[in-house]
């Protein structure tokens, strides 16, 4: 299998909030935390609230990870965060990696 990451250009931007605040919504509901008829504009703010200057919020880089296994290509999009120039945190749907830094 490949992997590659490339930088998510700013057209791709808002069909990737898009789809994150749906996840984010479903999985609020989905465990409880937030009723169905309310989840999605609670996503949307809570990620506004993370992310104050969109796609240019400081220390934020969103990305397209591109997976072939055998002949066929997947994208998903993900946003790398950096913290405290120590650690790097990827989120990717509903996968999250941590990584320090050294």
């Amino acid at each position: 299998m490949n992997l590659l990451i490339a930088q998510m250009q700013e057209d791709d931007f808002p069909n990737y909030l898009a789809h994150t605040s749906q996840e984010y919504a479903k999985e609020k509901t989905k465990t409880g935390t937030w009723p169905a008829d309310q989840a999605l504009i609670l996503a949307q703010a809570e990620i506004r609230s993370l992310l104050p200057q969109g796609m240019h919020t400081p220390n934020h880089h969103f990305c397209h990870l591109l997976m072939k296994a055998e002949s066929n290509w997947a994208s998903f999009g993900c946003t790398l965060r950096l913290y405290k120039k120590k650690h790097l945190s990827m989120t990717s749907r509903s996968t999250n990696l941590f990584a320090d830094i050294n």
